[in-house]
């Protein structure tokens, strides 16, 4: 699963670890899958649809992903993120 957060210049990876899911798997929540949970500079624009796909490219190397099963989700920023890479880029 990869999860696009929200709108927040900014994000870091501590801030990142309190939002909803990440939060989730920190107190211990089992997830049966690999879960990416990459950061956006807002500053920059929002979410990049080239490096989005350069780091699913990555994850598709690096681990055993069962491509008929990659599932995206997104709140408020992340939202419009997953609607652009969907629609950019099925």
């Amino acid at each position: 699963m990869i999860n696009l957060h929200g709108s927040d210049a900014n994000v870091t990876i501590e801030t990142l670890r309190s939002a909803f899911l990440p939060n989730l798997i920190a107190s211990g929540k089992d997830f049966p899958m690999l879960i990416a949970n990459p950061i956006c500079n807002k500053k920059r624009g929002g979410w990049n649809i080239d490096i989005l796909n350069k780091m699913l490219d990555d994850i598709l190397d690096d681990f055993s992903v069962d491509e008929d099963r990659i599932y995206l989700t997104g709140y408020s920023m992340g939202g419009y993120g997953t609607w652009d890479w969907v629609f950019n880029d099925p």
